[in-house]
């Protein structure tokens, strides 16, 4: 699936499951691991920016979704993946380091 396909879906996810917090189910579960996956995958190349930023933004509304008063699905499934979840956006993030060359970061530091 190109690149860019997964960062809408993404963003559509970020637009969706908030109005969603209410509604229990696996789609909680899933949608982590999706994020997960995407964290995991995902090159430390600038034509992977799109996919991380919505990611990220993915990221962020689960974490509040989870923090807010949700249902219980949301907070199981985050506290059982957020470390996980974590460690996938550090080695993430770490990837670009290792791209000195590829990096968008050069010169802005």
């Amino acid at each position: 699936m190109p690149l860019g396909l997964k960062a809408e879906i993404i963003k559509t996810l970020s637009f969706v499951l908030p109005a969603l917090s209410e509604i229990y189910g696996s789609h909680w579960e899933e949608s982590m691991d999706i994020l997960s996956a995407v964290f995991r995958e995902t090159n430390g190349g600038e034509d992977s920016l799109p996919l991380l930023v919505s990611s990220f933004r993915l990221f962020s509304k689960l974490k509040s979704i989870s923090e807010d008063d949700s249902n219980d699905d949301v907070q199981d499934a985050w506290s059982d993946r957020k470390t996980n979840l974590f460690n996938d956006v550090a080695s993430t993030i770490d990837k670009f380091g290792k791209h000195p060359r590829t990096s968008p970061f050069i010169g802005v530091f």
